[in-house]
This record gives structure tokens, sequence and C-alpha cells, in this order.
């Protein structure tokens, strides 16, 4: 049965996927209200479970399940009589996302009024939608009082996990060679010799994986090993050559949806647009080729046409996969039809929605390339445009007491997540580094104390946010991301370079110390996380 109705919801949004094209924001009957306080007790005073939709404006799946099930008639009058409708978007609030996301976009979970899960899944026609709705809203009145035992046991493991404490490892030279080789392994083992690259999973997704082409490159530049670049430059070649590279406007899509990188789904992101920009460039610092400079500076061109805010001088998160008329361009279309047509066409016609809101995620991973672009394409315009991004951050985005802010509407919102903090260290890194200007060093030295003050965990790694053992649902219990733990160790051993303060480099030692188990799970996107152990290693020689 459960096999029967797989296949039915993938019929459904094979259907669907062809002829979604506009997206009607706001105009749902359905009041959607926000992931806060007043919500949640709304739902505990009226005892009714809530429906949390998690979205994003870039994955069309999204705007197929809100014309499809919840534009429906039976559908609204179904939540507004037996549920409180929650509406998140996944890119505001990371820290939502990576609790509740069911595996892709949209998500649609049912909660307690306490925020905990009771059952949920991907995007699901009107009459599983209902179903599912209805049998998560009998079993919560059938069995409250044993969920809620369950809740308390949860609640207390939250607690727990502030409590453990770090293991007594010590990372030395053959520790890391071990990891490293295991990882190095797999990115032999998975490499896709027919199409270059490497698949997602078991799927025949493929994404512009450039964390692990920074490896192969660093490997091979570090031990002349020709295989892994070969494996590097076959897979940059492949792709700037593929339906993953619109030729035309510049800029990579997301990723695409066969194993010879045909099919892309289009939207265009800065988090795949900028680090793959950079991986393009350090391509051709270490073999000269010119193609990869002039693919990297696509992408620049790209970000600086369509991803930038002239207003504010910062740049925006990205671009929606299709046309829409809701969004000011003159017709509907889907983006395999308008990414086939020539630049005349498109700006006849107009461009694909881009956010006006601004994240210190996105700017943060712009600040670095433009900053290094600045350097190997020798373009001192490059410099000036990160360093403008960068003001406004500090000016807009930061508190003293908390750290950078997630993203910024008018006003600062979603405070002190992990990921965000590390981004924005970076970026403030990086400028030190070219401009020579204290100012920015300082600022990173303020952020790296506030890193320790509100993100580090008694195990030696950083939670993805601040403690908050009122929160609802599963944001009660601190995750230790994997990769952004990685990407803080490199912030703290930066620190340790530029300051011989060895307190910068025990926290970078110890970030790493919870994820040495972790590579047979993340296999080759253990990448970074090698990398960054490596540097550690090498960071030794500082005394």
């Amino acid at each position: 049965m459960k096999r029967f109705i797989y296949l039915i919801t993938i019929l459904f949004i094979a259907y669907m996927l062809t002829s979604c094209q506009e997206e009607k924001p706001n105009t749902s009957k359905i009041n959607w209200q926000n992931w806060e306080d007043v919500t949640f007790e709304r739902a505990k005073s009226e005892n009714k479970i809530i429906l949390l939709d998690l979205c994003s404006f870039w994955e069309n799946s999204c705007c197929i399940m809100q014309q499809t099930t919840y534009d429906n008639p039976s559908v609204i009058s179904l939540i507004d009589t037996i549920c409180i409708p929650i509406r998140v978007d996944s890119d505001k609030h990371p820290e939502i996302n990576s609790r509740y996301n069911f595996g892709s976009l949209p998500s649609t979970v049912f909660l307690t009024p306490d925020g905990f899960v009771i059952d949920g899944g991907y995007m699901m026609p009107s009459g599983m939608f209902k179903e599912r709705l209805i049998s998560a809203s009998n079993y919560y009145k059938e069995n409250h009082k044993e969920i809620d035992e369950k809740i308390k046991g949860i609640k207390e493991q939250g607690e727990q996990t502030e409590q453990i404490e770090m293991e007594q490892i010590t990372l030395d030279e053959n520790l890391s060679n071990k990891l490293l080789n295991k990882v190095l392994t797999y990115i032999r083992k998975d490499y896709d010799k027919t199409h270059s690259g490497w698949r997602f999973g078991n799927t025949n997704d493929k994404f512009p994986l450039y964390n692990v082409i920074d490896l192969c490159l660093s490997y091979y530049e570090q031990n002349g090993d020709n295989t892994y670049l070969n494996m590097a430059t076959s897979t940059l070649d492949t792709i700037s050559n593929s339906a993953l590279y619109d030729s035309v406007s510049g800029g990579f899509f997301r990723y695409a949806s066969k194993l010879d990188w045909n099919e892309p789904h289009y939207e265009k992101l800065m988090k795949i647009n900028a680090p793959l920009a950079l991986t393009y460039l350090n391509a051709y610092r270490i073999t000269g080729n010119e193609h990869y400079s002039e693919v990297a500076e696509g992408i620049l061109t790209y970000l600086m046409k369509f991803l930038y805010n002239d207003e504010h001088n910062v740049f925006l998160i990205g671009q929606d996969s299709n046309l829409k008329t809701s969004y000011g361009a003159k017709k509907d279309l889907d983006g395999s039809y308008y990414y086939n047509y020539s630049l005349e066409q498109r700006e006849e016609i107009g461009y694909p929605y881009v956010p006006s809101d601004i994240y210190t995620s996105a700017n943060g991973l712009a600040i670095i390339l433009f900053l290094e672009a600045s350097i190997i394409l020798e373009k001192e315009n490059y410099k000036t445009i990160a360093l403008k991004s960068l003001d406004f951050l500090m000016q807009n985005l930061f508190d003293e007491n908390i750290g950078m802010y997630h993203y910024y509407d008018g006003t600062k919102q979603v405070a002190g997540l992990l990921s965000d903090q590390v981004i924005m260290g970076k970026a403030l890194i990086k400028a030190y580094k070219i401009t020579s200007d204290n100012n920015y060093l300082e600022q990173a030295k303020i952020i790296a104390d506030l890193m320790q003050k509100n993100l580090l965990m008694k195990n030696g790694a950083f939670g993805d946010k601040p403690y908050t053992p009122n929160a609802y649902g599963r944001l009660i219990i601190r995750e230790h991301p994997f990769l952004d733990n990685a990407k803080a160790s490199y912030f703290f051993l930066d620190l340790y370079h530029l300051t011989n303060n060895i307190k910068y480099k025990q926290i970078a030692h110890n970030c790493l110390i919870p994820f040495t188990d972790q590579i047979k799970y993340y296999r080759i996107n253990s990448a970074e996380y090698v990398q960054a152990i490596d540097y550690y290693i090498r960071s030794q020689s500082i005394k």
C-alpha cells in the first residue's frame, strides 16, 4: 500500500511539473501564521495540531502544492477547522528547515501544539493531504497524554545534549591521513567516469560539488597525483559546457536531474554560484587554463547583473527557476523554455524573480569571491564592490551581543546562527588579508568571541544556534552541524595564524573532534572536513 501511494505521488508530481508556472503569493485563503510564541499559545489554547508548510521561493514543487492542494476549497475549510497553519520560508529560517525538512521542499509536517512531529512528508495531492491531516489530528486527540510524556523525554534530551563532554581525542598526522584516505577512496569509487562528477546518493541527480573538486585540486597541488587533477578538471570542463551552465546570461543552475548533466532545475542560487566561481578561479590559478577564468568571470558578471542591489550595494540570495507574470514578467514561462531563449528574447519578456531580502550568508559568500577575484583577475573594482557589501552587513546586521543576524528586510531578523557567524568571520579575514585594514581583523575577533560565548558546546563543537531551552519543538535541541564546524575550524585557524593566539588554535582543534566517526555517513561530502583537519595539522608548525 505504501509503495502504491508513493508511486501515485511521483506520478502526480511528474504531471504537475509540466503545467505549473505561475506562483500565487498571498492569494491563498489559508490564514498562514508565523513560527512565533503567539501561534503556539493559540494552538495550545484551542487544542489543535499545527500544520507546518516548509517552502522556498525557488522550489517549483512549492508552487505546485499551493495550486493543487492549498488553493483547494475543501482543504482550506479542513485546515480552518482542525489545525493552526504555519508557513516557514526555508531560506529565512535554516534552523527550522534543518529540523523539519522531510528530505525535500515543500515539506508538509503535522505537529503537536508544542511543535513536535506527529507525521510528515513531501508534497501531497489534496486527497492524500486531507487524509494525513485528519489522521494526525485524530492521533493527537486519542494519544495526547502518551505524546506529552514522550515530549518530556525529548526536552530532557535537549538538556542532556548540552552536558555532553568532549571526547579525549587528539588530531594528529596519522588520524588526518587515515580520514583523508577514506574520503579520497570514496571520491575515486563514486566518480562518474562516463559523464564526470558525482551523483547524489542513489539518485541520478548531479550537483556541482565544488567542495569535492576543491579537495581534488588541493591534493594534486600537494602530492602531484594527476588522478585527482583529472577528475577535477574533467568535471569543471563538463559542467561548463553542459545544460547546467547558462551560456547566455552566465551562472549555474542548482543541479541536474540526469547523469549526463541534462534536465537542470533552473533556479540560480548564490550558495551554488559563489563557491563554484571560487573553484574555477582556483583551477585557473593551478592550471593556467584560461577557460576556467572565463567561466568564473561569467559567474561574476551574472551576479552583478541579476543578484546585486545597487541601492544598498549588497548581493541577493538567488533567482527563481521560472518566469512569472505575478512578479512583473510579460508571460508565465517554465525555465526549460525560458532558458532556451536568446538574450534579446529574455530582455523582451522579463527575468525570473529575485527576492529583495538581504542575507548575511549570501553576501559573505559573494564578498569572499569578489575579493579573491580582485587578486587573481587583477580587477580592483571587485574589491570595492565586496568591501561596500561588507560595510553594509556590519552596519545593519551586526549586534554587539549576538553577532550577525541572518537576514535584513528593513530590520535585522533571526539572531546568532552559526552559519552566518562563520561566513562573516571568513569574509572579514579575507578583507583584512587584502586591505591590511586592522578594523576588519578586530571585527573578526569580536565575532569569534561571540561564537565562543553563545554557540560553543561542552563537547567542543559549535551549536547551530544559541541555546534556547524554552523554544518550541525540535528547536530546544541544538544541532552541531558537521560542515559548519569544519568551516568554523578554518576561521579560527586563520585567526591563529594572524594573531598567534593559541586559544584560537585549540578551539579549531576541539570543534573537529566530535565528528571523526562521521565520514562513513557523509562520504565524499566530508571533503571540507578532512581539509580542515589537514589545515590544523599543517598549523602545528607555527609555535
